[in-house]
């Protein structure tokens, strides 16, 4: 039997995957599309019940259009209640739109998002 997608009624959300690498494991989960006040409640959700909060979450933005206020929000709680644990949430791959919200509202050096995916998991592993 084929795997499902980890949440296949959330059109923003991809498979979450576990990397290994130098004895550690991380989590990479995609997102696409825009992340908007209409996906927050879906991305706030999945971030909840993606890994428990004390692990290491890398978001691949590499698909994402647009980012608001709302979902930054979203993001900002799931790193301070991943923070909170133990754990680390960052994010990778940003595009251009993505990147000037995070510096426009100083949250960059906060999240992170300016380097790419490959980058950022040779760091957190």
């Amino acid at each position: 039997m084929p795997s499902r997608p980890a949440y296949p009624d959330l059109g923003h959300v991809g498979e979450l995957r576990p990397v290994h690498a130098h004895g550690a494991t991380c989590y990479v989960l995609p997102l696409r599309g825009d992340l908007d006040m209409s996906s927050a409640a879906l991305l706030e959700s999945a971030l909840q019940r993606s890994v428990e909060p004390w692990s290491t979450l890398v978001l691949d933005l590499g698909a994402v259009g647009l980012l608001d206020s709302s979902a930054l929000g979203v993001l900002i709680r799931a790193f301070k209640r991943m923070r909170a644990a133990g754990g680390r949430l960052e994010l990778a791959s940003a595009g251009a739109s993505v990147l000037t919200v995070l510096r426009l509202t100083n949250t960059l050096t906060l999240l992170g998002g300016d380097r790419p995916l490959d980058a950022v998991l040779v760091e957190a592993t």
